[in-house]
């Protein structure tokens, strides 16, 4: 890397699907946003796993350094040649390392938070490590919180006021007339063969004090629950593999449903494209997290009119039906009645507003990159 020459006025650091998950999907879809708006920019793509598959795996304006790692990262503050830096991570390494890139560097840094690890962790991480994060917050440009309980928290330590804005990370998908074959033939006869069909995601993460961030417990109880009232009933669970997933852990969840005895009600499937497809098979959309983000999967799940009955760990979108985070009776009562009246539950859905703020998004960065050009 040769900072004498700017080849591209933007740099987007962050992952590119697969695997396929709310930060991934989310870069993927801005780009044509940015392609539409004329923006210059180039995809530092930290996924370790793009295959070369993809058909942007590679090319002038998506570079893949996930196998590269640390060693790359190091690299890029050091010597990145681009003025307007946009970082989508949930590490405190990587966040505490763009400092370097405002302070040292001049360049105008934009930071993502996708997730609330930044207010669980905070009072668990030492103390150096919580004043770098903070160094590198106060030296950024902009930082952009999915929500706004993430965005009160780091007013709340850093005092940055309305340096932090609030931009959900859902942006409309552009449906194809391919999509029905999009989704995996075990899905669909799987859809076809249970009525009615729960969808959920996530990846199998256990945190320290015991629980499942998201909720795959939770969900195989529920159907034990709702299993007689509805015989047909089935659970559609997409896997995600992010960082931390445990292999043991979701071997662990597959022995209960088999002790359960709800494997042919139960499917456990790794997505190898997008999600959204599927809804058109689907009756519910459920998200017993723990601890969350902005959740694109329930944006998106409302976008297709497919109800939602969530955890109240994280602010909701409207048309949400929440429940109290870990309380397995609330969140059987609130699914139960959310599928005895699911025609009621999916009208109040057809005159929602878009929850898209992709347009603000775009406009920021081409604020950023204007405002690095006048310097």
């Amino acid at each position: 890397m040769d900072d004498s020459k700017t080849t591209h006025d933007l740099a987007i650091v962050g992952p590119l699907p697969p695997p396929y998950g709310g930060v991934t999907v989310h870069i993927k879809r801005l780009l044509a946003h940015l392609d539409r708006a004329g923006v210059d920019y180039v995809v530092y793509n930290t996924s370790a796993e793009t295959a070369a598959s993809e058909p942007a795996a590679s090319s002038e304006r998506i570079q893949p350094v996930g196998q590269l790692g640390w060693r790359w990262f190091v690299r890029y503050v050091l010597r990145g040649p681009e003025p307007v830096v946009y970082v989508h991570s949930s590490r405190w390494d990587v966040w505490a390392a763009t400092w370097w890139l405002a302070r040292a560097r001049g360049k105008s840094v934009i930071i993502a938070l996708h997730t609330d690890s930044l207010r669980r962790l905070w009072p668990v991480r030492g103390w150096l490590a919580r004043r770098m994060v903070l160094g590198a917050f106060r030296a950024a440009g902009k930082l952009i919180a999915v929500n706004v309980h993430i965005r009160d928290f780091i007013d709340d330590v850093a005092g940055l006021g309305d340096k932090t804005s609030v931009i959900p990370a859902f942006i409309e998908p552009a449906p194809g007339p391919d999509d029905d074959d999009a989704v995996d033939s075990a899905v669909r006869s799987f859809c076809e063969s249970h009525h009615p069909v729960i969808l959920a995601n996530g990846a199998p993460i256990v945190y320290d004090d015991g629980r499942d961030l998201y909720g795959i417990d939770m969900t195989i109880e529920l159907l034990d629950s709702l299993r007689t009232a509805w015989p047909r009933i089935g659970v559609v669970w997409y896997v995600l593999r992010f960082a931390g997933w445990s292999p043991s852990y979701l071997e662990e969840m597959t022995q209960q449903i088999k002790r359960r005895g709800l494997e042919p009600q139960w499917l456990f499937v790794e997505p190898t494209g997008e999600m959204y497809p599927v809804f058109r098979n689907v009756g519910l959309f459920v998200r017993p997290t723990c601890s969350d983000g902005d959740a694109v999967s329930i944006r998106e799940a409302l976008h297709f009119g497919v109800p939602v009955v969530a955890s109240d760990a994280a602010p909701r979108p409207p048309g949400t039906i929440v429940f109290s985070t870990r309380n397995q009776d609330n969140f059987v009562a609130k699914v139960q009645t959310t599928l005895e009246s699911l025609d009621d539950e999916r009208a109040k859905l057809a005159n929602l507003p878009s929850s898209s703020a992709v347009a603000e998004e775009v406009d920021l960065l081409r604020r950023a990159i204007q405002e690095a050009r006048g310097r």
